[in-house]
């Protein structure tokens, strides 16, 4: 079950452990960003960000090439997401959803931490289900049972990674 407070319980964590629920969700969606990125003939930066990023979670890459790593997917993401033609919105929104792992566990943006962390999950969930809507964040009573689903599966999963989650 996904509690109406989730994303409340995730943001209570340290930036470094809602990195790594924001992770949950973008693994999901990185085929999606990397199959978007051969089509294109763009190197594979949305790998390289998460493979940086588990380097990082070890102590094996600084917060700098976690930054340089989010600063070259950022340079090729499309930037106005409504703008995106349908075939391509997909993959835009799994692409945004990779980036909100480096954004959220280097805290870059801390007024909206909590709204990043909540589109970064929602995109990939949107990014994954289909068919992909437009609209970015709408609350819990729009999403479709799909993305329902997804939401449930990856709470579980950061549940897991961080049991105090549960209590509430």
């Amino acid at each position: 079950m996904f509690p109406a407070d989730a994303f409340d319980r995730i943001c209570e964590l340290p930036a470094n452990c809602q990195g790594v629920c924001v992770y949950e969700a973008a693994q999901a969606a990185a085929g999606i960003w990397a199959a978007a990125e051969t089509g294109r003939g763009i190197p594979p930066v949305g790998s390289e960000l998460l493979s940086t990023f588990q380097r990082w979670l070890e102590e094996k890459a600084s917060s700098a090439e976690l930054k340089n790593a989010s600063d070259r997917l950022l340079n090729v993401l499309p930037q106005n997401l409504p703008d995106e033609p349908d075939d391509a919105l997909r993959a835009g929104f799994a692409g945004w959803a990779v980036l909100g792992v480096a954004t959220i566990a280097l805290k870059e943006a801390p007024d909206v931490q909590d709204s990043i962390l909540q589109s970064a999950v929602v995109h990939a969930a949107r990014s994954v289900v289909g068919p992909c809507r437009r609209e970015f964040w709408e609350g819990p009573d729009t999403w479709s049972a799909e993305e329902r689903q997804f939401l449930c599966d990856w709470w579980e999963r950061c549940c897991v990674a961080f049991p105090k989650l549960r209590g509430g």
